[in-house]
């Protein structure tokens, strides 16, 4: 995919950078033109949390009415998304 953000306009105003990374360019197709579940197995700090946050974004654009918890499993991510 060569460039998401004119592919899906949505995204900017949800995400701050310029580029997805390799592995969120990898599964971008995926999430976002199909309905399709996925295993995401990487190390820290190599974007699954966008790749997460992706996921939900098409749903609520999808489905109006839809709702979701985000359970995030250490502390240090939850404050790094209030940041």
């Amino acid at each position: 995919m060569d460039n998401p953000f004119q592919q899906f306009p949505f995204l900017r105003e949800h995400f701050h950078f310029q580029h997805f990374n390799r592995m969120q360019q990898e599964c971008l197709p995926l999430l976002m033109m199909t309905n399709s579940n996925i295993v995401v197995s990487a190390p820290t700090a190599t974007g699954k949390t966008v790749l997460f946050e992706l996921a939900l974004l098409k749903q609520f654009k999808e489905k109006p009415r839809f709702r979701a918890a985000y359970l995030a499993p250490i502390k240090s991510l939850c404050q790094q998304k209030t940041d």
